[in-house]
């Protein structure tokens, strides 16, 4: 058997049967494996993006999360000296014949107040006459002397933190004038 060396090589195309000359066959596989290549790096770039814009969001997530378990925290906190800043008030409002003592209570009162400020706390402001929000006011008792659904007497004053109620202005509400008998 004699073999000729001036044979053109053949080259058998993967997947579709194509035969061709060794050179034109190799860029042809050469061109598809490429192809193949920049599926598979796009493929893995989308990934990457993806997994990306997940972590990004879980953190941003977390962050919101603790945000929030951070208010809580705070939030009782300042429940608890707010219930102290309460007890002052009473204090205070009981003793009428004793000016030094009370100045004295009024500046510790202060400090209380200014402790809940720096904490990020603050007075909700209700007023006589403004109308009653379930969300800001919380009802402990009805009077028939005013305007319906009105503030007639702020008991005691409410607090929140940022946009978070800690506890609701306690108030007297308006039910309006008792129809005549």
């Amino acid at each position: 058997m004699v073999v000729s060396k001036n044979k053109p090589k053949v080259d058998v195309g993967v997947g579709n049967g194509d035969v061709s000359s060794g050179k034109q066959g190799s860029k042809s596989n050469q061109g598809k494996n490429a192809e193949r290549n920049e599926e598979k790096i796009q493929e893995l770039e989308n990934s990457l993006k993806k997994a990306l814009s997940d972590y990004q969001n879980l953190r941003k997530d977390m962050e919101k999360r603790l945000d929030f378990e951070e208010k809580v925290i705070r939030s009782d906190l300042l429940r608890k000296i707010i219930d102290l800043a309460d007890d002052i008030d009473v204090a205070v409002d009981h003793v009428e014949d004793e000016k030094g003592w009370r100045e004295g209570i009024t500046q510790i009162l202060s400090k209380f107040r200014l402790i809940i400020s720096e904490m990020g706390g603050e007075i909700i402001d209700a007023k006589e006459g403004d109308k009653f929000n379930a969300d800001l006011h919380e009802a402990v008792g009805i009077v028939c002397e005013g305007k319906d659904g009105h503030i007639a007497k702020v008991v005691q004053n409410g607090y929140k933190l940022g946009d978070m109620v800690v506890r609701p202005a306690r108030v007297l509400v308006n039910k309006g004038q008792p129809a005549p008998s």
